[in-house]
């Protein structure tokens, strides 16, 4: 058969049935008078699995910054659960690619966890949150980790650690920026 003669076949989920977790109506960015998002439109139904790719420098990074709110689209609109970002970020969970902190700050993985629940650092934690944190741990299969101090875990604990911290406030929208990056092979295997 010739490629032109070939049929694909597809769905596009109903946009009036699903409920809609990201929704990119034309949007646009431009940075120091550089286009890096021009005209992007899609939306993304709950439920569904979506992997960004491109070549370095497409604007993987500078869309998921304008999701996050880091980064104020110059045109368009971007939605999340219905609301401007401003307003719906409180349903993203989100794991960096990069997790910056200093490792010489006595912090375990109780703390980062349950710092993402209040939005503030704990200097207390009480029972119910440390249950709360203990169930989004074991979740991602890091019980163990929890009194650990995090300057001490390895690449794949850090991982796990940083996705229950965002998993614990029970996300509608997911976002995991290379989520493999610095784990070793059996890691990435468990991960995902």
């Amino acid at each position: 058969m010739k490629a032109s003669q070939r049929t694909h076949h597809y769905s596009i989920p109903d946009r009036e049935s699903l409920p809609i977790v990201l929704d990119a109506d034309r949007l646009s960015v431009v940075l120091d008078d550089k286009v890096i998002l021009h005209d992007i439109t899609f939306w993304i139904p709950k439920g569904e699995f979506v992997c960004l790719t491109g070549p370095n420098g497409a604007g993987k990074s500078t869309f998921l910054k304008a999701m996050l709110g880091l980064v104020r689209p110059t045109s368009g609109a971007l939605r999340i659960m219905g609301k401007p970002v401003h307003e719906g970020r409180a349903h993203v969970g989100y794991v960096p690619q990069r997790k910056t902190f200093d490792r010489d700050f006595p912090a375990r993985a109780l703390d980062l966890v349950v710092a993402t629940m209040r939005g503030t650092w704990p200097f207390r934690i009480t029972e119910a949150e440390r249950e709360k944190a203990r169930g989004a741990l074991r979740r991602v299969g890091g019980e163990a980790l929890i009194d650990k101090p995090i300057a001490g875990l390895s690449g794949g604990e850090t991982q796990r650690v940083f996705l229950a911290r965002a998993l614990v406030n029970d996300p509608a929208l997911l976002i995991l920026d290379e989520p493999t990056a610095e784990v070793d092979v059996k890691g990435r295997a468990e991960f995902l």
